[in-house]
């Protein structure tokens, strides 16, 4: 969702699993947050979606 800029749905996401959004890592240890400003395709706007969620580094 983070790497298609899918914000509609990452937002429906978030409100509903929010912790278990917070608990995600990837294989490199990365959370979501980290791993949305390393991407080259992430949208600026999704990237403020999950800050104003609180889905911080």
């Amino acid at each position: 969702m983070v790497k298609r800029n899918e914000q509609d749905l990452l937002a429906t996401f978030l409100k509903h699993y929010k912790p278990d959004v917070i608990a995600l890592r990837n294989k490199q240890v990365q959370r979501v947050l980290q791993y949305a400003l390393q991407c080259r395709s992430t949208m600026e706007n999704t990237v403020l979606l999950l800050q104003h969620a609180g889905v911080n580094n």
